[in-house]
Formats: C-alpha cells, sequence, structure tokens
C-alpha cells in the first residue's frame, strides 16, 4: 500500500502557475494514499483548493483537512480504497509559547486502512538553531497530548503505522561557513554526521524509535524566496529542516517486550513506557545488546520508494520534501458492507431499487445512508443527486425520486458511525 507525505514550508506564499503542485503529489507513482502537509500558509483555501483540484480530477477522495492556523495536513485516497477506510479522525496541538500560540504543533489525520491504523503527523517545530531542546519538547508535547476516539488507538503510539512529517527545524551543528563550503564542494552528505535530528534519534532523545531513509539531496533551508540560492541576509546555516520519518508499532512492542516492559496491554502499555515513563524505559533499553535491536528493526523495516526534496520549487525559502512509502497491509480484506443488486422497476429506468448485504464486523444503522452519485464525485454528502435512508429490518433501498437519465451512475453506502463510505457499486 503506497502511501505519499509531502511537507512544503510555503513562507505565507500562495500557489503560482509557475510552479505546478503536481509534481510534489508523485501521481506518476500512482500512490494509494496522498497527504499533503503545509507550513506557514498565509491563504488557507489556496493551497487547499489548489490541492483538490489536481487530486480530485485524478480520481482522489478526500478523506480529511485539519488546519491550526497556519499549520496544515490534508489527506486523500484512491476511490477503490474508501471502502476499507474506516474512523477517519483528525486532532490539532499547538506547542508554540508552551502551547498558547498555534504557530507551531501539529496536526493529525488518522484511519484504519484494510484494518491496520495509520496516523500522519504534519508539524512545524520551533526554531532557530539554539531552540534545540525547545524542539524535543514540542515533539513529547505532541506525543503526550493528541487523543482520539478510536478505542484502539487513543493515542499516537497505539498506531501501527505513524508517519511524521514537517518542518521540524532540525539544524546542521556546524559553522555557517564550513556548512555552505561543503555544500559548494558537493560534500553536503558529509554534513549529516552533524545533523541534530540523527543524533536525538540515535539518543532517543526524541523521536525514539523513529526511522528516515537516506537523505541524498542538499539542505532544504534556507533560500532567497524565488531563488535557488542559500540566503546570505540572516546568514542562517543551510539545513535540512523538512523530514518525513516513520516507526511501526510491531518493532515497538517487539522492543518493549525485549525491555522486560509491561506485557498485558500492548498499546496502552506502549504508550505508558514510550511516553508517560521514559526515563525507566531508556534504562531497561539500554541493556538490551543493539544487534537485537537492529534485527527487530529489520524485521518491520518500511519500504520507502523514494525520498527527495524538489530544489526546482523557489516560491519558498523551503523546499518541499516527500517520501514514497510501501506499507505492508494486506488488502486481501471483507468489505463490511456489499451491494448484491441493483434494478430498476420500470420500463423507463426512472425506479431504482438496490440490494445490500452486511458482513461479519458491522452493524447496519437507521442512520447509515445510501447515495446515488456521478462517477466524479468526491465528496458523498455535496455530491449526491438522490439519497434515502437505510431501513432497519430490510436490506432493500428503494429510492423515492426518479432517477435522471444519466449513462452511468453510482451507489455509495455511508456509515454513520464510520464516518466514511464503507460501499461503492455501479449502476448501469
Amino acid at each position: 500500500m503506497k502511501v505519499l507525505v509531502t511537507t512544503y514550508n510555503a513562507a505565507a506564499k500562495v500557489p503560482v502557475k509557475e510552479e505546478d503542485l503536481l509534481p510534489l503529489l508523485a501521481l506518476n507513482h500512482d500512490p494509494d494514499v496522498v497527504s499533503m502537509g503545509f507550513e506557514e500558509i498565509g491563504d488557507w483555501d489556496a493551497w487547499e483548493d489548489e490541492v483538490d483540484r489536481l487530486l480530485e480530477k485524478h480520481g482522489y477522495y478526500r478523506l480529511k483537512l485539519e488546519t491550526m492556523w497556519t499549520i496544515q495536513i490534508v489527506v486523500f485516497a484512491k476511490k477503490k480504497h474508501l471502502p476499507y477506510i474506516h474512523y477517519i479522525e483528525s486532532c490539532e496541538t499547538p506547542t508554540g509559547l508552551k502551547g498558547v500560540c498555534a504557530n507551531k504543533g501539529a496536526t493529525t489525520v488518522r484511519f484504519r486502512l484494510y484494518g491496520k491504523t495509520v496516523a500522519i503527523v504534519n508539524s512545524h517545530l520551533a526554531a532557530h538553531k539554539e531552540e534545540l531542546a525547545a524542539r524535543n519538547r514540542d515533539y513529547w508535547t505532541i506525543m503526550r497530548e493528541q487523543e482520539f476516539k478510536d478505542s484502539a488507538t487513543p493515542n499516537l503510539s497505539d498506531h501501527d503505522f505513524l508517519i511524521w512529517a514537517g518542518d521540524l527545524n532540525y539544524r546542521v551543528d556546524q559553522e555557517n561557513t564550513v556548512v555552505r563550503k561543503a555544500i559548494s564542494e558537493g560534500k553536503h552528505l558529509d554534513l549529516l554526521q552533524h545533523d541534530q535530528l540523527l543524533r536525538e534519534i540515535r539518543q532517543r532523545t526524541a523521536f525514539p524509535g523513529f526511522h528516515e531513509a537516506p537523505i541524498t539531496f542538499k539542505p532544504t533551508f534556507k533560500f532567497d524566496p524565488d531563488t535557488g540560492f542559500y540566503e546570505t541576509r540572516k546568514n542562517r546555516v543551510p539545513s535540512w529542516c523538512d523530514r518525513v520519518l516513520w516507526r511501526t508499532k510491531a518493532e515497538q512492542v517487539e522492543v518493549a517486550r525485549l525491555a522486560g516492559w509491561d506485557k498485558r496491554a500492548e498499546c496502552s502499555a506502549l504508550h505508558r513506557a514510550d511516553v508517560d515513563n521514559t526515563e525507566q524505559y531508556e534504562q531497561q533499553l539500554s541493556v538490551i545488546d543493539s544487534t537485537k535491536l537492529e534485527q527487530v528493526a529489520k524485521a518491520h523495516e518500511v519500504k520507502v520508494v523514494f525520498y527527495k526534496s524538489y530544489p526546482e520549487y523557489k516560491l519558498s525559502d523551503h523546499k518541499p520534501v516527500s517520501a514514497l512509502l510501501d506499507l505492508d497491509i494486506d488488502t486481501n480484506v471483507k468489505p463490511l458492507v456489499e451491494f448484491t443488486n441493483s434494478q430498476f422497476t420500470d420500463l423507463k429506468r426512472k425506479r431504482l431499487e438496490v440490494q445490500f448485504k452486511v458482513n461479519e464486523g458491522y452493524t447496519a444503522s437507521g442512520s447509515d445512508w445510501v447515495a446515488l452519485v456521478k462517477p466524479t464525485w468526491t465528496d458523498a454528502t455535496k455530491h449526491r443527486i438522490t439519497w434515502e435512508w437505510v431501513p432497519s429490518s430490510s436490506r432493500t433501498i428503494k429510492f423515492s425520486e426518479s432517477v435522471p437519465s444519466e449513462d452511468h451512475l453510482e451507489v455509495v453506502y455511508v456509515s454513520k458511525a464510520l464516518a466514511a463510505p464503507i460501499a461503492i457499486a455501479k449502476i448501469c
């Protein structure tokens, strides 16, 4: 299951025709899920509308949008996957000025995908090279404070796949002249040994257990806007501020077991270990043979199709960054609801009946509804032509309104409890 995650600090700019966002969406790689994260957006609607326009035109359905002041995340999925995407939620956590200001923090979208739980975080952490401790605090605050209604995953730690992207603002701990010289000589990858984030991950002081694909691109910050040159006015040290990380619950649970941590309940125990009792947990981890930890990490490795920046984008002082991850998710799953038949009950093909069946694991509700839509629909509520409530004692739905004369239509079953369309079928 290919998941594309892109982060772009837009520096309060609006989209321009000269920089089409289409390459950032990697549609040539046919991703199943697309997450677009923005930081420092000055016009929410402009970026949102542009992403909507591009993805909806290519058959993607918007799962959820979450905006917190200048931080935004919007997640889409291919329409064919919608019956298998449930419990879609979003969350936001401000961390600026110790949680008072929303210029820093995180917006998150999470969902179940073919039974696996996925959370995608887009964040903007504390700025400036010397604010390393503040960035680390931002991470822990977000991990502690984000909560979800899905009982299987009340916390970020509980998700099978936790993907974290954004302007994380970690810098290169070297003198400016040294960094710029290395970049000019094509030796920028030598600077990774001085990267703050990689060091914090190794030391487990922030983002413990997270992984990142090997960086092959130049530092993504700070540029003079509208150019490809690192800025000289403020003389900031070029750094890899924009990143995409991930970790899996399976790996973290296995590590926790090696450490002898609470084995009674995987989810709650992992959160307590990872977030609530960090110091004690880290002491237990420190005695584990590093070779065993490497073996566990290898066993739960996520395949990376690509990890890259886009130097051709010059609108902002940041370069956007994308990662295409291939998650190990079994798609051989039975849908919760299936349409079994559809028929017109009159010669003029105006009166439509559809039958459906409910499979194990779901209970139909009178609050569920079924809609007739055009194949180009992207929002069942907005684009429904006609609709009916699901009857409590029948598996047949009779549309009371006349069906328009269209060559192709689709019928969609929308679950109130799951807040999602869970069955789709074509009406010929």
